[in-house]
């Protein structure tokens, strides 16, 4: 009975151990990155984008990097409150990638600057993607992000 008892329960956890490595195989995870030097500065940010094996988005993170992904506060346009408003909506803006299919992702395009700084809300070509994926008061930090998910992807068309 000790055998028959040890062996369903060696069954059971080579089993249980297939399933939680079949489902991890479910998703990839890629790493991508934008940056651009602009005013003595290398703006940037660096992702991991996980992917699932019909090509969705499962999850966007922002890893650590040596880029800036924002100014600190200083001068009348960019202020604390603009500096809070982009840590504080950070999260969302990652969660709205969640879903999209990555041929969704790599057509939407962002304007940058021969810096290759995106540009802002004002800018032509600024509405070329999804509002959903942009942090109103700091689309240059939105582009960015969009543009470092669409390094990420770009080779899972």
């Amino acid at each position: 009975m000790r055998k028959l008892f040890k062996t369903l329960m060696l069954s059971a956890l080579v089993c249980g151990c297939a399933v939680i490595g079949a489902l991890a195989g479910c998703a990839k995870m890629y790493e991508g990155k934008y940056e651009y030097t602009q005013y003595g500065t290398n703006y940037g940010v660096k992702v991991q984008v996980r992917v699932d094996e019909n090509k969705v988005i499962k999850s966007v993170r922002i890893v650590g990097s040596d880029y800036v992904d924002v100014s600190p506060a200083g001068g009348d346009r960019w202020t604390q409150e603009k500096v809070d408003n982009w840590k504080n909506n950070i999260k969302p803006l990652l969660q709205a990638y969640e879903g999209r299919t990555v041929s969704e992702i790599l057509a939407m395009q962002v304007a940058v600057s021969e810096a290759g700084a995106p540009l802002s809300a004002n800018a032509e070509g600024f509405n070329a993607y999804d509002s959903a994926l942009i942090i109103s008061g700091a689309t240059m930090g939105s582009g960015r992000v969009l543009l470092a998910v669409q390094d990420a992807v770009k080779n899972l068309k």
